[in-house]
């Protein structure tokens, strides 16, 4: 139903735009409807949109849309509407008449759109302490808490939590209170659950001093010994022994006494566990049995090198806790478990595939006989920490924040961390176990880890990825293939590189040797792992000891990728005649910038990149042109060679060398050669024709992406995976 308002007034002035409105009639002076300002759009949570204009006569304005009402006051007329509960928009036609002119002005008011706003719950401890959850939406989040010991506040894109400091003294049985946050955003809403803990009835205890007590024998096996003295056994009761790594402790953030809450919980689920084994077997044992009143020792499995904790727990018969305990630093400077062979297994370089691409991951030496690095994951270089486990001989990796920054044109430098991940877009934040992997001659498998939340939901990780975090609380993947959960490493030397056999056809064409540019300098083509990926040797000159470079072939368009990687020499430790002393060779991109000048490229720190493609051509030769590319600080440019680099091993950040014969720019064409080797060129004869260049001649790649959005879920902490485990109960 149309609703019709009049208002009469005067002109002041004729108008003339092109807003105007003018229409004839019969033979009579135009009239004209002339518009000051339109502003007819209203936002999706309801409001209102008006038109000012100028007529020389009476006018009346109608809408078409029930939703909306149209109102006039002096020379405005005003559209009012309440919320859009769509997410699409909504239209209405606004019709001013004046006289016989008429002119029709169309009213939008915007529907809904997500948020994408999702926080999650607060667990904290009795102190006081804020969490920020900011977002971006073009209105402002309504929010109120349901105890007065949370304060809501809001700001531009920002909701801010702020607990107050819990004075409760908790128990056993009412450790936490909680409370919850309400919020309206949009169209979204939702709540926050805040659990915040009361005062730990946890106190360290005089009366007990637990201590480490070596490696000892214990009935013909080595055992670690920690001991609980007790200086008078009526005040204290009765106790159980354990330990726990000191990294454990420092990674949750939390007092001691409330520290010591959570080692409760778990040593009272281990010993409910051996109480339940028991009885299972036919011997009938209570939680009791487990406990310790005098001075006492208990033994444990060697633990690796490392910082730890031992505890004395205090309980009750039946598996309260008491609320007393005692504890104190050690540390073990040798391995108790492993074996050189079981860790030096794992050392060299593997192959692991993910989607379309083959990475090398290198796992080498953090400390002999407990930990690894590896590099090479996603095809970055980011050192990933690993630790060995000298009962399975196996390794475990564990989300790890931190490990970088990467810098992108669109997000600016981010923060890297490796997590796990499942579903379309999710990652667990925390501390978590994201693989396990075992060995077996030159295959290892990989097996997912688990993760749990305070909402009770649980996932088995279906990825390995790296993630960044940027500065305004964005996640975003840094590749578009991830390495998939569970899987398997191929030792290299091993099955990984397959020479002699397999392949597709369109892949084994590019095996051979060619000569590039009428024999400028030629290259072989061998092959490494059948349709994907194979190694090139002799770009630009080649020495016996020059590593093979790793090209990729892609099996949908035939060609293959030829790269460059100022973190990856193809050879170490030369002697071109450098001042400096010996130097790492390695391949890079070059391109011209707008000031006309040549400049190298490098990826700072992120791994290879990608220089040019080469096509196979209809008369069989093949075409290598430079692959397009953006700078850190903006820009696209192409690459227009693949160039040769010398890096003196003694001043890495310094200058860097390169050779005087350059390769012809790109787009480059090769033909088979039919020889059966590459031109070698003595390594002796080129010093001299070094030219040194300065790290001005530099500019930083921007990091590839394919950057998409992924979302954070914080999991539970692993307390209780990392206590210990009793190989005798007396």
């Amino acid at each position: 139903m149309k609703k019709i308002i009049s208002a009469i007034f005067m002109a002041l002035a004729i108008i003339a735009s092109s807003s105007c409105s003018k229409q004839e009639v019969d033979g009579s002076e135009a009239q004209t409807i002339s518009v000051k300002e339109n502003n007819l759009k209203i936002p999706a949570k309801g409001g209102e949109g008006t038109i000012e204009f100028v007529t020389e006569s009476p006018i009346e304005v109608t809408v078409d849309k029930d939703w909306c009402q149209v109102s006039v006051k002096d020379n405005v007329a005003t559209v009012t509407a309440p919320a859009n509960e769509s997410y699409e928009s909504r239209y209405a036609t606004v019709t001013v008449k004046s006289g016989d002119a008429k002119s029709d002005f169309t009213v939008q008011q915007f529907g809904f759109y997500s948020t994408g706003f999702n926080p999650s719950g607060i667990n904290a401890s009795h102190k006081a302490v804020s969490f920020d959850f900011p977002y971006e939406y073009d209105e402002t989040i309504t929010a109120s808490a349901d105890v007065d010991w949370i304060t809501v506040t809001v700001t531009e894109n920002n909701l801010n939590v702020a607990i107050a400091e819990n004075t409760i003294k908790g128990t056993p049985a009412d450790m936490s209170r909680s409370g919850n946050v309400e919020w309206k955003l949009g169209h979204d809403s939702g709540v926050i659950s805040v659990v915040q803990n009361n005062l730990s009835y946890m106190s360290v205890d005089a009366n007990w001093t637990v201590r480490y007590g070596g490696i000892k024998d214990y009935e013909g096996k080595q055992a670690a010994y920690i001991y609980n003295d007790v200086a008078d056994p009526a005040l204290s009761g009765k106790y159980s022994i354990y330990y726990v790594s000191k990294s454990e402790f420092t990674e949750r953030g939390l007092e001691m006494d409330d520290f010591a809450i959570e080692v409760a919980d778990a040593v009272r689920k281990e010993i409910m566990n051996i109480v339940e084994l028991y009885n299972q077997f036919g011997y009938p044992v209570e939680f009791s049995t487990f406990l310790y009143e005098d001075s006492d020792y208990e033994v444990f499995d060697p633990m690796d090198a490392g910082d730890y904790i031992a505890f004395a727990i205090g309980f009750t018969d039946d598996g309260a806790a008491t609320g007393h305990y005692a504890y104190s630093d050690f540390t073990v400077t040798s391995g108790g478990g492993g074996s050189a062979e079981g860790y030096d297994a794992w050392l060299g370089d593997w192959t692991v595939t993910r989607g379309s691409a083959t990475d090398t991951w290198k796992i080498s030496t953090l400390e002999k006989g407990t930990s690894y690095t590896i590099t090479g994951i996603e095809g970055q270089s980011f050192p990933v920490t690993a630790t060995y486990d000298s009962a399975t001989k196996g390794i475990e990796v564990r989300a790890q924040d931190g490990l970088g920054t990467v810098s992108t044109q669109k997000y600016g430098e981010c923060t890297v961390g490796l997590f796990g991940g499942w579903g379309e877009s999710s990652f667990a934040k925390g501390t978590y176990v994201i693989f396990t992997g075992t060995i077996s001659g030159s295959t290892a498998k990989l097996a997912a880890g688990h993760v749990s939340f305070s909402d009770g939901s649980s996932y088995d990780l279906e990825r390995v990825q790296f993630v960044a975090a940027t500065a305004d609380g964005k996640y975003l993947t840094i590749s578009k293939d991830k390495t998939p959960l569970p899987t398997t490493l191929t030792k290299k030397g091993g099955s990984g590189d397959n020479p002699g056999g397999g392949g597709s056809d369109a892949y084994k064409k590019w095996l051979g040797n060619w000569s590039i540019n009428a024999g400028a300098f030629d290259i072989a083509l061998t092959q490494k792992v059948a349709d994907k990926t194979i190694n090139m040797k002799g770009w630009q000159m080649d020495q016996d000891f020059f590593k093979p470079a790793e090209v990729t072939f892609d099996s949908e368009s035939g060609s293959i990728v030829l790269y460059g990687n100022d973190d990856e020499p193809i050879a170490d430790n030369v002697d071109i005649g450098a001042s400096e002393g010996a130097c790492n060779l390695y391949y890079v991109g070059k391109f011209i910038h707008t000031d006309g000048k040549e400049y190298y490229i490098t990826s700072g720190g992120n791994g290879a990149y990608d220089v040019a493609t080469g096509t196979l051509q209809s008369d069989g030769s093949v075409k290598f042109t430079g692959n397009s590319f953006q700078l850190q600080n903006g820009g696209d440019f192409t690459y227009n060679r693949m160039e040769l680099i010398a890096v003196p091993i003694s001043d890495p950040d310094g200058g860097v060398y390169t050779f005087k014969s350059k390769p012809d720019e790109f787009p480059l064409i090769g033909v088979k050669s039919g020889t059966t080797s590459v031109k070698t060129m003595s390594l002796d004869k080129t010093k001299g024709t070094w030219v040194k260049v300065d790290r001005n001649s530099f500019r930083t790649i921007s990091a590839n992406g394919p950057f998409e959005f992924c979302t954070p879920y914080k999991a539970l902490p692993e307390v209780s995976h990392l206590l210990g485990k009793r190989i005798v109960v007396k």
